[in-house]
């Protein structure tokens, strides 16, 4: 009998909303399929001290470079005290959920780690990194680089943020393995059908303006001059009015994919849908791809982050810039594409993510990795 597992994770994983928390629920999920004894370890994330908020939100406002409140010395050591209390002493190894949440933690159990990308990456992507101490984020991605050096595996969710780790990380990446993700929302066996999809388009984000929604609805203007049958659905953050009055853009608001109401909702628009579109400014490896993909929808989306290697051109979607003129030329080229040639795309892709993004798959290539 193998040792005790231990999941560690941040998030509360009886309350999964999708996203990266979603990814943690599904792994911790499947590691109980595959182990005898796997011990859930979730939450653990203390507040952060509201001297060390509001002392950086000050900064800031007084443009000087602050440090970041919510890795600080004293919330990691928070976190450590935690999980030496938590796994102290005993046996078994320990899988965490992300990276730099624990990187104040010094483990004596062998560990692993999954992320969808290093500290590094994300405060490039998802700040402006000019707001904050330099110094501070040095002290945090030392910390990280130690951290993934003596874990015995770092899964990552895509190629490119291996690539991106080992560029800024002194690190040669020999126990990185790229895992891909599976979808977080459940896909059921008639998810993909071969029947003709309506003339419509689906755009997704909680952040509108971030995922490119702007430019998308701009670009749906101008198609709509000559394409007065097509609608463009909205789901997720409410846009600004001068987007909602553009004709046919129908706002559905936000589809819960973790209930049955929504999965079903949701699974009938990717149907209907010709082409899911994204131009986002600020995702890693957005899942939607995947969800959409599994039920033959085909993406079109720009060149950010992850995606690149998440659509195979002409196969399971069309990469394009973040601009309107080349949405527009999109919108047109999939109007105009005959129904058999359409359908051959939308199974095509259906195809594409099934053989490269199943869990099944996913999870041989981590129990291969912790079993050896």
């Amino acid at each position: 009998m193998m040792d005790s597992c231990f999941f560690v994770s941040n998030f509360n994983l009886n309350n999964r909303k999708g996203g990266f928390d979603g990814l943690g629920g599904k792994i911790f999920d499947l590691l109980k399929e595959n182990l005898d004894d796997v011990i859930l370890l979730d939450n653990i994330n203390p507040p952060v001290e509201k001297i060390d908020r509001y002392r950086s939100i000050l900064m800031r406002k007084m443009r000087i470079p602050a440090n970041f409140p919510v890795y600080s010395a004293s919330r990691l050591n928070r976190i450590g005290s935690l999980l030496d209390k938590a796994v102290g002493g005993k046996k078994g190894f320990i899988v965490f959920h992300g990276a730099t949440p624990w990187i104040g933690y010094k483990p004596t159990n062998k560990y692993y780690t999954f992320t969808d990308c290093s500290f590094e990456t994300y405060i490039s992507n998802y700040h402006d990194r000019s707001h904050y101490s330099k110094r501070d984020i040095s002290r945090i991605i030392k910390a990280e680089e130690k951290f993934f050096a003596n874990a015995e595996q770092v899964f990552f969710t895509s190629g490119w943020a291996i690539e991106e780790t080992k560029k800024h990380y002194q690190l040669t990446g020999d126990n990185f393995l790229n895992i891909r993700q599976g979808p977080s929302m459940e896909i059921s066996p008639q998810a993909f059908t071969d029947e003709s999809p309506l003339n419509q388009f689906v755009f997704i984000g909680t952040d509108f303006l971030g995922k490119g929604g702007d430019l998308i609805c701009n670009a749906f203007r101008k198609f709509t001059t000559e394409h007065q049958d097509y609608k463009l659905l909205i789901i997720g953050q409410r846009p600004p009015e001068e987007f909602l009055s553009i004709p046919n853009v129908i706002f559905l608001g936000y589809v819960n994919k973790s209930s049955a109401e929504g999965r079903q909702q949701l699974e009938q628009i990717y149907q209907q849908s010709k082409a899911l579109f994204l131009l986002t400014r600020k995702d890693i490896s957005p899942l939607v791809l995947i969800e959409a993909g599994l039920h033959g929808c085909p993406s079109i989306a720009n060149s950010q982050g992850a995606i690149p290697e998440m659509i195979m051109e002409n196969i399971s979607g069309f990469k394009i810039n973040s601009n309107e003129e080349e949405c527009l030329h999109a919108m047109i080229k999939i109007a105009g594409m005959e129904d058999q040639e359409l359908k051959t795309l939308r199974r095509n892709t259906k195809n594409y993510y099934q053989d490269n993004y199943d869990w099944s798959g996913i999870m041989k290539l981590m129990m291969q990795k912790i079993l050896q």
